[in-house]
């Protein structure tokens, strides 16, 4: 997983994995201080996936990205 920064407003998010992961649900949730900001699900295929994620309305400071498969495997 890979993030940029791609100004003040959002950030893309590159999720490249291997191909024994292809055709699988992953999740994605994003906090800050501990709370929820953005979540979202991806099904996986042969490219990677990119997601572009506002910041708008996340405070300044540390967020987390986490991404999960449906038995809770974080990677």
């Amino acid at each position: 997983m890979s993030v940029n920064h791609c100004g003040t407003d959002s950030i893309e998010l590159r999720i490249d994995y291997t191909p024994g992961l292809s055709g699988i649900t992953l999740g994605m949730t994003m906090t800050c201080r501990g709370e929820l900001m953005d979540f979202g699900t991806f099904d996986t295929g042969s490219e990677p996936i990119v997601k572009t994620i506002s910041m708008r309305g996340i405070p300044e400071g540390v967020c987390r990205i986490n991404i999960f498969d449906k038995n809770g495997n974080i990677y």
